[in-house]
């Protein structure tokens, strides 16, 4: 039985889609605003805001300095120094490789974190405007 080419093309995106990861996002994010709405709700709003944002700025603060301030694409070797040689310029892109795959747990606590901040925002600027909707 012949394959049609599409299939092909869409099992092999799905098997680059990092199942594990969204699972594990999923999960952080249900638990962090599970948690944070339930301390808001008995009259912790400060406490559990402030420790939410303490260690989102830790985290992030780690992430930026850990992976030398590159969060986007990885620098080519022809945007590093020039005087750099050749060995230098691969030891410096592997090392920023490595960096940004022992960096990666980092987003499994950021990216929730942010979620749970701007559901919140959400729910003080725009839910308690429309009460009826909600």
């Amino acid at each position: 039985m012949k394959q049609n080419k599409h299939s092909d093309e869409l099992w092999n995106l799905f098997k680059r889609v990092p199942i594990k990861r969204i699972v594990a996002l999923s999960v952080n994010i249900i638990l962090f605003l599970g948690i944070f709405l339930v301390a808001w709700d008995n009259g912790l709003e400060l406490v559990v805001s402030a420790v939410y944002g303490v260690i989102t700025l830790a985290v992030a603060l780690y992430y930026i300095l850990y992976n030398r301030g590159t969060i986007g694409k990885l620098p080519t070797p022809e945007m590093l120094p020039p005087s750099w040689d050749k060995a230098q310029r691969e030891a410096f892109l592997d090392d920023l490789k490595a960096r940004r795959e022992k960096s990666k747990w980092a987003m499994l606590i950021l990216i929730p974190m942010i979620v749970v901040f701007g559901y919140k925002a959400l729910e003080i600027t725009l839910f308690s405007q429309f009460p009826s909707l909600f």
